[in-house]
């Protein structure tokens, strides 16, 4: 049979008619391993979050790289072998983000001059419109090899005009090909 104490204290005075008023608590050994049983259970649930969150957090293989223009990108990069040979030489302002894990990567980038802006959308071929925030986009979506590796097999890239002179260009667009590919 468990051992329980009953402590009663005074803990202080009714001011309206001078009675004391007490409180009657009951102690067991149990309880207190119960509680202590209960606190390292949640020390333990809070050390298991913060451990996936910083594993979680270390493990992201997200690079972001920004250049201001096509010329500053270095040649012995591994940025080449992401590009599409259609990307254009004349694109400044370039921020391209990739995520190793899962092979995908964006670039945005800017094609200031109005004839080059031309020349590139008449080279991705028959556009589509897309809604992205609300507002209708001219889109593309186009078969290309890489500027690295001109050998290997052409992959869909998905582009997207998301300003008057700013582009985004993906791999990773589920659906991206046009009939016959």
């Amino acid at each position: 049979m468990e051992e329980v104490k009953l402590y009663v204290e005074r803990v202080g005075v009714d001011p309206v008619s001078g009675a004391g008023i007490r409180i009657a608590r009951r102690e067991s050994p149990s309880w207190h391993k119960d509680i202590v049983a209960e606190l390292i259970n949640q020390v333990l649930r809070c050390g298991t979050a913060l451990i996936i969150i910083a594993v979680l957090t270390a493990c992201d293989d997200r690079q972001v790289s920004y250049f201001p223009d096509y010329a500053a990108i270095p040649e012995q990069s591994g940025i080449w072998t992401w590009l599409p040979v259609f990307f254009p030489s004349s694109a400044s302002e370039i921020k391209m983000t990739f995520n190793l894990d899962s092979n995908l990567f964006y670039a945005d980038f800017s094609v200031a001059d109005g004839d080059k802006r031309a020349h590139f959308e008449r080279g991705l071929g028959e556009e589509s419109v897309v809604h992205y925030a609300n507002f209708p986009h001219k889109s593309w979506c186009k078969t290309g090899k890489t500027l690295w590796n001109s050998e290997a097999r052409a992959k869909p890239f998905f582009i997207t005009k998301i300003s008057v002179d700013r582009y985004r260009i993906t791999n990773h667009m589920p659906g991206c090909t046009k009939p016959g590919e």
